[in-house]
């Protein structure tokens, strides 16, 4: 794979998320990133570094797990799972996220021009939140015996 170097040292920032260290998106990620999760579209690395900050400031875990990583010419998917502990949501209890992205590399620096996360946001946050929650899971499950 070209991109094998860049795609490993993704997974390994991936693979511990709370521990607020943001510098290695600066060797990760282009100046002009685009990345787009479920909540919400940053353009740039001191705006990604800030919007981590901000969501994982409170987390006592977060940590993904690859299941799967494909490559096609400079686009990578990877499936994965991420293990989230935060005292805001289903009162601190870990959630268990599965979810994809999508990452293309820019073929002159090798750099992340584009990452996009694909995750349920129903089961990393609705349905943990006191009546949300409950209307979620009861739609949810009406749904899976309709």
């Amino acid at each position: 794979m070209a991109y094998s170097k860049q795609l490993e040292q993704l997974k390994s920032f991936y693979a511990d998320m709370h521990s607020n260290d943001f510098s290695a998106i600066d060797t990760l990620y282009h100046p002009n990133i685009v990345f787009k999760d479920a909540v919400q579209e940053v353009h740039g690395r001191e705006p990604l570094k800030a919007y981590f900050t901000h969501g994982l400031g409170n987390a006592e875990q977060c940590l993904f797990h690859f299941e799967q990583v494909s490559q096609i010419n400079n686009n990578a998917f990877l499936v994965w799972e991420m293990h989230l502990k935060h005292p805001s949501i289903g009162g601190g209890k870990e959630i268990i996220v599965p979810g994809a992205s999508w990452v293309q590399f820019d073929a002159d620096t090798s750099l992340i021009t584009l990452h996009r996360d694909f995750c349920d946001l129903g089961a990393m946050v609705y349905e943990h939140l006191p009546v949300i929650g409950f209307l979620v899971r009861k739609v949810r499950r009406h749904l899976e015996h309709a």
